[in-house]
């Protein structure tokens, strides 16, 4: 095997634990949940951005699919991850035994809550400049549905057409334009968390949630469902990115619920899977000898080295509570 012979560097130590669990598959999660209850500061690294291991990240859903009449039930901490589970509305009976699947997507959160509960971290030369993350632009967290009826929800989004002058109708979605894109059709929505909100299914400090859908396909899966926008999440600090990780998939259900009962066509929807990781827009920027700014950003600014001309405005910015987002 051929090698390359690195320097010797020093590497900045960021922190220390009792018990370091490398991995959150079922047996990482079982490990770091019993060494913490039993006492120990508990520290898990993972590579991906929900914990589950084969569960989420690979979408083996059964757990303990061999469990029949005549089984003994071990219990411990795999029985617990189904208890969880279905607790969670995240798991359906299994074929081929008394075992409940656990839902791929499901899982996270009943990952998310169990880790949470028992108290552990996680971690995963050109000059750079970076934004402040209050002021940073708003993280996402997407996600796809299915089980949505396709005819009724594009009646219903005929309906009431939505166009980038709906975009400053309320919340914290507000916008600016030259004016010529006013009157074109956007895929977007905020009506139902509106009226979630006024009945206080949505807490009223969660008026970000809105946004677009992309595509309504025929099986009933309604896609790239881009409602969740966190602030103040700090792309460069993994601490920042986990806490945005499991909040973005908690703030999920709220407008996945307000879909089922405020928008045509989702009254049976459910969630068919989160993206593998939270969408971070901001984090450092180069320090170039030309650093494009924002009027530049606006006015399309021609360059020598121009290899095509994006729309113009600026997305994502602004987004907090009692604030408005300006494009």
């Amino acid at each position: 095997m051929q090698t390359i012979r690195e320097r010797a560097r020093d590497i900045p130590l960021v922190h220390k634990t009792d018990v370091l669990v490398v991995g959150s598959g079922p047996a990482g999660l079982a490990a770091l949940l019993a060494a913490a209850r039993a006492g120990a500061e508990v520290a898990l690294l993972d590579r991906f951005g929900c914990m589950g291991g084969n569960i989420t990240a690979v979408g083996v859903e059964g757990f303990a699919w061999y469990r029949h009449d005549k089984t003994i039930e071990a219990g411990g901490i795999g029985w617990e991850f189904e208890q969880s589970a279905k607790e969670m509305v995240t798991a359906v009976s299994e074929s081929q035994s008394l075992n409940y699947e656990s839902d791929s997507e499901g899982f996270q959160l009943v990952a998310d809550r169990l880790v949470e509960d028992a108290g552990v971290a996680h971690r995963a030369g050109a000059q750079t400049r970076k934004t402040e993350p209050e002021e940073m632009m708003a993280a996402l967290v997407m996600f796809h549905l299915a089980g949505a009826d396709k005819p009724a929800f594009i009646e219903g989004a005929r309906a009431d057409p939505q166009t980038y002058r709906d975009w400053g109708g309320g919340g914290e979605w507000n916008i600016e334009t030259s004016g010529k894109e006013d009157d074109m059709f956007s895929p977007f929505v905020y009506k139902p968390f509106q009226q979630a909100i006024d009945q206080g299914l949505i807490p009223a400090h969660l008026s970000t949630i809105a946004g677009t859908w992309g595509a309504m396909h025929d099986t009933g899966e309604l896609t790239y469902m881009n409602l969740i926008h966190l602030a103040g999440i700090d792309g460069t600090d993994p601490d920042s990115l986990t806490g945005g990780e499991i909040e973005g998939r908690r703030q999920t259900m709220l407008p996945i619920d307000a879909l089922r009962q405020f928008m045509p066509g989702c009254e049976n929807a459910w969630l068919r899977n989160f993206g593998m990781t939270i969408g971070i827009r901001d984090t450092r920027k180069i320090d170039a000898v030309d650093n494009m700014t924002e009027d530049d950003l606006r006015h399309q600014a021609p360059f020598d080295d121009t290899i095509g001309a994006y729309p113009e405005f600026i997305d994502g910015y602004g987004i907090h509570p009692k604030r408005t987002l300006t494009r």
